[in-house]
């Protein structure tokens, strides 16, 4: 009898395939376009105020006004002079006759604008901007704060 058990279980073990390794499928991964929406806006721009230690609340209603209140990423202002559209896109309204080096894809780039936007703001440069100087008047500084 342990003869035929031995010879049965030489037999199952021959046979018995070990278990295949199972590739997961290839999947094409790909990033999530983030939604620019006001939250996400706002979220950003506490990035840039922290990084250039501009009170929030001044970039935010300088985006908040030079958006006309929809934060939109690649919003082009609304004015006209002599009849042509102003040439000035995105959150900081980066005016591109005025900067020359500037492109209109980096203008209406989120990171860019807001990077601009904290720069300018930290080299006390806010009267760049017609909602700052509307805003945080020159002589007006309890508004900053």
């Amino acid at each position: 009898m342990k003869f035929i058990l031995k010879i049965a279980c030489t037999f199952i073990l021959c046979t018995y395939a070990a278990p295949q390794e199972v590739q997961a499928p290839a999947v094409e991964m790909k990033a999530t376009p983030i939604v620019w929406n006001k939250a996400a806006v706002q979220a950003l721009i506490k990035t840039y105020s922290a990084k250039y230690e501009v009170p929030y609340s001044v970039m935010d209603k300088v985006v908040e006004c030079e958006t006309a209140g929809t934060y939109q990423v690649d919003i082009q202002s609304g004015h006209y002079r002599n009849g042509v559209r102003e040439q000035s896109f995105g959150l900081s309204q980066i005016n591109l006759p005025s900067w020359k080096g500037i492109t209109k894809e980096q203008a209406t780039n989120p990171h860019f604008a807001l990077n601009f936007l904290g720069e300018k703001l930290k080299k006390g440069d806010g009267h760049l901007w017609t909602c700052y100087r509307m805003h945080f008047a020159v002589g007006n500084v309890d508004n900053l704060f």
